[in-house]
């Protein structure tokens, strides 16, 4: 079994497939470890298991509709979940930027996207169902369970298995999609503007060259203008088959700046109009290790010019891009947003280069600015980092414990963690 990046490789004892929630809980009741699999789009260890694994693929779909609230089976994949609550005229507030995720993976693991005043997807669930270790089926909401409904929604499957999710959602909207290549610096002294002015921000930044490439998304009710050819041609050939040739190359010939400066002429200004769900998402068929951390909004410039500094200095080269995005604060115990503005910052590299080196001197400064991870891409972070940086974090652990001492839902990263 191998996550989507194949950075992760692990033999389950049995994979499972339930069709129900009985079937869920009866497999907890035959007490081994457990741990559960959306579509293994986390670069971290979290579904690694010797035991059971249970993947709910075949435990998918909007189940009720009830005015602009939803109820969809844990398993349901991002991509078809939009499409089916178009039908009904819904759409989630806000999404990321890959919709291949189950929607209990995504929230379970702080899945965001970007706009200054928007917070995550685990933020949409108004209520949730969640089999514990003893098998038994417990409700969450503001109003059930409030703390351990605030700790579950974002816990990465170690307070056992949501089975389904009652989603706050919007009537459908359009978004105009616009791209246009500015000097980072130039970027940077417009940020707040930027982020003001538009209802989702984020920007990528090279680092190679100083380049970066800004994306605003805003609301509007011109007419959808989605060219099948040209998104075949921009989509598919120029930022998936052309990049990961020029990513290839690069690895395998050193001639990252040369690469650079064409990828540069390459980039020009977009727009392009269509529904939400079909808006958010992008792409993504070259292969990529990534770590993200979340910093405090007002610490992003320094931070950003110290890691620029520092990849100078070293020398690092990549092709991919720096992305940078910018999420609303809440009150989930577990999630980077806790009590906090953030602004995401994504590193990457290609899949066929060691990130070693690179990732480690990028974390020392995005942990230096009191950055927390995303808890699905790769990191060092240690339970005591944990401790000194996660208000909540004691808390969590000391309601984990309680509701499964025998650690049903961890495996041997996660022990570590809670250890």
């Amino acid at each position: 079994m191998k996550n989507w990046a194949g950075n992760l490789e692990f033999n389950p004892q049995s994979i499972r497939y339930p069709t129900s929630e009985e079937e869920i809980i009866s497999i907890v009741n035959e007490g081994k470890k457990i741990r559960v699999v959306g579509t293994g789009h986390s670069w971290t260890s979290l579904i690694s298991t010797d035991d059971i694994l249970i993947s709910l693929d075949k435990y998918q779909g909007v189940t009720a509709v009830d005015g602009d609230v939803a109820t969809v089976r844990a398993g349901t994949k991002l991509h078809q979940l939009g499409e089916e609550l178009f039908k009904h005229n819904l759409a989630q507030p806000n999404m990321g930027d890959i919709d291949s995720q189950s929607i209990a993976g995504a929230a379970s693991t702080g899945t965001h996207g970007t706009g200054i005043t928007l917070q995550s997807i685990s933020n949409q669930i108004v209520e949730l169902i969640l089999i514990n270790a003893k098998g038994e089926r417990v409700v969450c909401s503001e109003k059930e369970n409030p703390d351990l409904f605030n700790a579950a929604r974002v816990s990465f499957g170690t307070l056992g298995i949501i089975t389904q999710v009652k989603l706050k959602l919007v009537p459908a909207y359009k978004l105009k999609v616009e791209t246009h290549p500015e000097e980072i610096d130039s970027c940077l002294t417009n940020l707040d503007r930027y982020l003001h002015e538009n209802r989702n921000f984020e920007m990528f930044f090279f680092p190679i060259g100083k380049m970066c490439l800004v994306k605003r998304m805003n609301i509007t009710n011109e007419a959808v203008n989605v060219s099948a050819l040209k998104s075949f041609i921009k989509d598919k050939l120029l930022e998936n088959d052309a990049y990961g040739l020029m990513n290839f190359l690069a690895a395998t010939t050193g001639a990252y700046k040369t690469l650079a400066k064409v990828m540069e002429k390459f980039m020009s200004p977009s727009s392009k109009v269509n529904w939400s769900h079909r808006s958010f998402a992008t792409q993504r068929t070259v292969k990529f290790y990534e770590m993200e951390y979340a910093v405090p909004v007002n610490s992003l410039k320094a931070c950003i010019a110290e890691m620029r500094e520092v990849i100078k200095e070293k020398n690092f080269q990549t092709l991919f891009p720096i992305e940078i995005r910018f999420v609303e604060e809440d009150g989930l115990w577990l999630a980077p947003t806790f009590k906090q503005r953030v602004a995401y910052i994504a590193v990457h590299t290609y899949i066929k280069e060691d990130p070693k080196a690179y990732f480690s001197a990028m974390e020392k400064i995005l942990q230096k600015f009191g950055g927390k991870a995303h808890w699905g891409k790769m990191n060092t972070m240690t339970g005591e980092y944990l401790e000194n940086n996660y208000q909540r974090w004691g808390d969590f652990k000391e309601l984990r414990e309680k509701l499964d001492p025998q650690k049903k839902f961890l495996n041997g990263y996660l022990e570590k963690l809670f250890s």
